[in-house]
């Protein structure tokens, strides 16, 4: 496999690409969240953490994390189709509980649409809520 890398989304010039590979895979992943986040301006946030997961020069992934006071808000994570099955997911997850770690934080929590739950609760997450349309409230201790 090709090397793979985490990097945070940033303010500097070279981020700039990176935020519109990583905006096409939001589009393709959760198209209605793409409306709401512009990655650049993310970055400029103290309290939000955009990433991007890259599998050789490729963007393939990513994850925001959102600081809210004793937790860490999993705002968005995903792959691109081709990349998923191949052990990316628990790498991201575990660089999350590292970052949430390193933010001092308590617990990670995430809302996802039910069908997910199985892939989140094999990486580690618990449930804590059911939520409305078709949402579960998930938590996953660093």
């Amino acid at each position: 496999m090709e090397e793979v890398r985490i990097e945070r989304v940033s303010k500097r010039k070279e981020s700039v690409e990176h935020h519109h590979r990583l905006y096409g895979i939001l589009k393709s992943v959760l198209p209605e969240y793409v409306g709401r986040l512009n990655l650049l301006e993310t970055a400029k946030k103290d309290n939000l953490h955009p990433y991007a997961v890259f599998l050789g020069d490729a963007v393939v992934g990513g994850y925001v994390l959102q600081d809210e006071g004793d937790i860490a808000y999993l705002e968005f994570i995903g792959l691109t189709e081709g990349t998923r099955q191949k052990g990316l997911g628990k790498l991201m997850v575990q660089h999350i509980q590292e970052m949430v770690k390193s933010l001092g934080k308590d617990r990670i929590r995430a809302e996802t649409h039910h069908s997910n739950v199985p892939k989140f609760r094999r990486l580690g997450f618990r449930e804590y809520f059911p939520g409305g349309k078709g949402m579960v409230g998930i938590y996953l201790d660093p």
